[in-house]
């Protein structure tokens, strides 16, 4: 936190610097610059930046950093602003989620005109044609790179912090990026042992439920047979039983009948005595 507070203390202080040395150029002469002194620098340090920004020394100093600017290949548009204050600009306001680093190179590295963005050089393009493409890939990755380590990739590493994030973000040191690694490859294994586990317990169970399936059926099988066996045993005891009462009904009225013929043989017999009498 000190060396980002420090490194942004730096920044401003360039910056500030800089608006003094836009203010001196506005004016021809030194004698119009000491007249024209800003509000904000007292009058001492005015007169020593006038001195100091008309002395040879400055100007060797200023042309050499204007030819090495114009070696530059890659150009952007957001002046003082760095990718991590552009990215926190174009946050997305509802779900908070930041922008791709594709999205965001292409606002920094970009006019915008009527007919669409222009870019400011072949280079700009041709590095958001890499970062697209390596964006699109983290989609279908089991372990996505993040938007740091999409801009290290495709910029490159640089000491001291990440190529176009700015100040105050620095870079993954080695020994966390073997650690990160190695996280990664524990979480992965952990993954496919518990994939392992998961496609065994549902290999288990589902056999478990065949097997419990195939014990009911044979059960509901078994219980409807002894039902059938005791369902035709009570209807041959029912069978057996109504016989039996017929036989019993069949008995009694052929004793009955039995008991009849004897009466009417016995009546016949005696109707038959008495007539014989009287014909003696």
């Amino acid at each position: 936190m000190d060396t980002f507070v420090i490194d942004t203390l730096q920044r401003l202080f360039r910056a500030w610097k800089n608006r003094l040395h836009t203010h001196y150029k506005k004016f021809p002469t030194d004698q119009e610059r000491l007249d024209n002194r800003r509000v904000d620098v007292t009058p001492e340090n005015w007169n020593w930046l006038v001195e100091h920004y008309s002395s040879d020394t400055f100007k060797v100093a200023s042309e050499r950093n204007k030819r090495n600017r114009a070696k530059q290949v890659i150009r952007h548009t957001s002046g003082p602003r760095s990718f991590a204050e552009v990215e926190e600009l174009i946050r997305d306001p509802t779900t908070g989620e930041k922008a791709t680093p594709d999205a965001v190179w292409e606002i920094q590295h970009t006019h915008k005109t009527n007919g669409g963005r222009v870019w400011l050089d072949p280079k700009s393009k041709e590095i958001h044609g890499r970062l697209k493409e390596l964006v699109s890939q983290q989609k279908d990755n089991q372990h996505p790179l993040t938007g740091d380590e999409i801009l290290e990739y495709v910029l490159g590493e640089k000491s001291g912090y990440v190529r176009g994030k700015g100040y105050g973000k620095k870079p993954i040191t080695k020994r966390a990026r073997q650690q990160i690694d190695v996280e990664a490859s524990v979480s992965s294994a952990i993954k496919v042992i518990r994939d392992q586990m998961q496609a065994e317990f549902d290999r288990k169970l589902q056999e478990d439920c065949a097997e419990y399936e195939r014990k009911i059926q044979e059960e509901r099988v078994e219980y409807e047979r002894k039902l059938q066996e005791e369902r035709n045993e009570l209807q041959l005891k029912e069978q057996e039983k109504h016989a039996e009462l017929e036989r019993k009904m069949q008995a009694e009225i052929d004793q009955r009948i039995q008991a009849q013929l004897t009466i009417l043989m016995s009546n016949f017999q005696q109707l038959n005595l008495c007539t014989c009498d009287r014909r003696i």
